[in-house]
């Protein structure tokens, strides 16, 4: 006879935990192989230069696109309450207002690209065809600014009704159409760089469509819901606000990690550039369960079920640790093998390989701050994290680069760990000091 798992147990916390996280994990490390695939093109091209201009083109895009991530990251916290009350009509007002602010933003943010960024690029002092290059590979991009954010507002809402595996089949699918475009355009087709982009920016378009017709079956069977109001729309917009300073703080790390690694030459940007490729595949592995904890604390604030929410969170931080110390073995174990996947210039490799060590251990630091994300997230506590996210990239880790610059590459190693330290520090301390006492008595 099968054993019952009690309602709320632990066991049956591990379960849901899991069931929910593993299409997100599958479907998350299709995200970073999507941009590994980008990396193993154009490190098949000729130079470091192509390689170089793919990270700090990819760099400038993510931070310009990802201030307006709250479209996916307050959506899927906002949306998950909804469906926890069983609201259906908050339910598609959220959407109807995400998908309106990503086509009014999403034009601006091309117009932003095209008239400042780009000519700002142009003028720094990088080495020669590097500027040209990443110029090459931003133009693209731009185009697919209403496409990105759509797909963040569509992303967010269907997490946050929970139907992880609907989700999952739509991002892998979207993410092997960009595999094989970016082969396609950027090195069967001589494309290069642009080439690439194109790839990205096509296959974001079929992002948006898949995601729109689940969002379809997703709504069937409910009855009329008439045209989106924008009655209620404060709690997205403000959410905005915190998410858009906790997302500019965020990328502003990558991004002068990037820019500084360009500005040391495009060896450094290419070796930096490998090794955050493969941090990105063990960080989307990881948020896996921090999807799952913020579907889960959501869900449960919002039926007011405390029991099921103390147990998640157990659940969520022991997966959360476990896969961070599989992704940290798999990493070092095969550390030969995954730069040689990314690059085949010996000299890229080789470069990669010394300094390996920075990467291989950061898991078992980033989970906290990954998994915290997802809590916060899913209790809507969106001030804190920024101001949190905030702290840590103000107070640590521009202090800490500015310190170490006469380090070169493993100055900016550095600071990046303190910075990681004292946000997973952070995050921990205000989870037991505020949002525990309170969450322990219910």
């Amino acid at each position: 006879m099968a054993r019952t798992i009690p309602k709320n147990s632990k066991g049956q916390a591990l379960s849901s935990a899991w069931n929910l996280a593993w299409p997100l994990m599958v479907a998350n490390v299709s995200l970073p192989l999507m941009a590994a695939v980008d990396t193993a093109v154009a490190g098949r091209l000729t130079g470091p230069q192509p390689l170089a201009a793919i990270a700090l083109g990819g760099a400038w895009v993510t931070l310009v696109f990802w201030a307006f991530g709250f479209l996916r990251i307050a959506m899927g916290g906002l949306a998950a309450q909804a469906h926890g009350r069983g609201n259906r009509s908050e339910n598609w007002n959220l959407l109807g207002q995400g998908i309106g602010i990503a086509m009014v933003a999403g034009a601006a943010l091309s117009a932003l690209g095209w008239w400042v960024i780009d000519p700002w690029l142009q003028g720094l002092a990088l080495e020669p065809g590097l500027a040209e290059q990443t110029t090459a590979y931003t133009a693209v991009r731009w185009s697919g600014a209403i496409l990105a954010l759509a797909y963040y507002a569509l992303h967010g809402w269907l997490m946050g009704q929970g139907n992880t595996r609907a989700l999952a089949v739509i991002l892998v699918t979207t993410n092997v159409l960009n595999m094989a475009l970016s082969l396609a355009f950027g090195l069967w087709l001589d494309g290069g760089v642009a080439g690439i982009a194109l790839a990205t920016v096509i296959s974001q378009g079929g992002g948006v469509s898949l995601a729109l017709l689940q969002v379809r079956r997703q709504l069937r069977g409910t009855g009329p819901l008439g045209w989106p109001r924008w009655h209620g729309a404060s709690a997205l917009l403000r959410a905005n606000g915190w998410v858009f300073v906790r997302s500019l703080s965020l990328l502003a790390v990558f991004t002068w990690f990037n820019t500084q690694s360009a500005l040391l030459g495009a060896m450094d940007a290419a070796v930096n550039a490998v090794l955050l490729t493969l941090l990105s595949i063990a960080a989307y592995a990881l948020d896996g369960f921090a999807d799952a904890a913020e579907i889960q604390t959501g869900q449960a604030l919002g039926r007011d079920d405390g029991n099921a929410l103390k147990t998640a969170l157990w659940a969520g931080a022991v997966c959360s640790f476990a896969s961070a110390l599989l992704a940290s073995v798999m990493l070092a174990a095969g550390a030969t093998w995954w730069v040689a996947l990314l690059s085949n210039q010996a000299a890229i490799a080789q470069e990669t390989l010394a300094v390996f060590w920075w990467l291989a251990p950061l898991p078992l630091v980033a989970w906290v701050s990954y998994f915290f994300d997802g809590v916060f997230i899913g209790a809507n506590r969106f001030r804190a994290m920024a101001g949190i996210m905030l702290a840590s990239t103000a107070l640590v880790y521009f202090p800490l680069w500015w310190l170490t610059q006469p380090l070169g590459l493993s100055g900016l190693w550095l600071a990046f760990w303190g910075w990681q330290l004292a946000r997973a520090a952070a995050m921990a301390w205000f989870f037991r000091r505020r949002l525990w006492p309170t969450w322990a008595s219910a």
